[in-house]
């Protein structure tokens, strides 16, 4: 087990070297800002809208019981404090192999000392790239939106102050601002950000904003928009002539209807498919169906139920169930 943490470690290191050292051989690219953008189709700006069906109307959702998501808390807390005892055991045997045999990795000491901003700091990830900077012999901080003040991260050995940002999807504005004034009280010439993927289309715009010397390790906003969005991503390849599963555009229910009407007029291939967020969202993932099924008055209601519009895009996208069954 140790032999396997070192060679995650050693690789994440050894990726991050090759990043820092690369921080200051590109430019900005010094494009014109147009402002944090939403994520989502490049084309829905310029495509005509689709007259949608009467039948499109949004669906009434059920809200789960209260006591129902009560009770999954208390059980949550309840197998948290159950592993508490092993975690507390796997710390101090940590603690005691440091004490006795010293320190896993030797300190770097690069010939410049960058001043790197790791954002994301309640990811694992974020954890992993605090420390293979910090060994490098670079200075590193923190941050995290609210309300994760208290993320570990914060705490690593490595991490030299660590700051609590507003939520850029909800306050870009203040969010901005609160990285501007970072970069220009701690001199920081690049940042990683490794935050939840809803977060990375903020951080790809962002460096169009940035001083000219401030690296953001990210595509540019345009290509990150594009790659976030399920279906631009599958067009990407397409266009590249790569196998990849047969993916439509879903931003109403009348799309839906259409596209599986026409499957039903063709000889059955065999393929089925699942309906899901275009843009990633942890919350719609649930209540996956293999469709087209059987029962047409269960399938209507469930892709009613997806309320897709243009500003909530889904994707309809075949299952690939053997390896080489990806169509171009």
């Amino acid at each position: 087990m140790r032999n396997s943490a070192w060679s995650c470690h050693a690789l994440i290191g050894s990726q991050v070297k090759k990043l820092v050292g690369a921080a200051f051989c590109e430019n900005s690219t010094g494009e014109d800002s147009t402002g944090l953008r939403r994520r989502g189709s490049a084309q829905s700006a310029s495509a005509p809208e689709k007259p949608c069906s009467p039948d499109a109307a949004p669906a009434k959702v059920e809200a789960p019981s209260p006591w129902s998501a009560r009770l999954r808390t208390v059980l949550a807390i309840s197998f948290l404090w159950a592993c508490a005892p092993f975690l507390l055991l796997w710390a101090f045997v940590a603690w005691a192999h440091h004490r006795v045999f010293g320190a896993s990795f030797a300190r770097g000491s690069p010939k410049k000392q960058l001043r790197v901003l790791v954002t994301g700091g309640k990811m694992s990830k974020a954890s992993a790239v605090a420390r293979a900077v910090g060994r490098d012999g670079h200075k590193v901080f923190t941050a995290e939106i609210m309300p994760y003040k208290f993320c570990h991260t914060r705490f690593c050995t490595y991490v030299s102050k660590h700051y609590v940002l507003p939520r850029p999807t909800v306050q870009p504005k203040e969010w901005e601002a609160a990285i501007q004034a970072i970069v220009a009280e701690q001199k920081i010439d690049l940042i990683i950000p490794c935050t939840a993927p809803v977060e990375s289309s903020a951080y790809a715009h962002l460096r169009e904003r940035l001083p000219p010397h401030v690296r953001v390790f990210a595509f540019d906003g345009e290509t990150s928009d594009e790659l976030d969005n399920k279906f631009t991503f599958n067009q990407v390849l397409v266009k590249a002539g790569l196998p990849c599963p047969e993916t439509a555009n879903m931003e109403c229910l009348e799309d839906a209807v259409g596209f599986f009407r026409h499957k039903e007029a063709q000889p059955d291939d065999g393929k089925r498919y699942i309906v899901k967020p275009a843009v990633y969202d942890p919350k719609a993932r649930t209540e996956i169906l293999f469709l087209p099924i059987p029962d047409k008055h269960r399938q209507l209601e469930y892709l009613r139920s997806r309320n897709a519009s243009k500003e909530v895009p889904y994707v309809i996208q075949e299952v690939l169930e053997k390896i080489g069954r990806a169509h171009v």
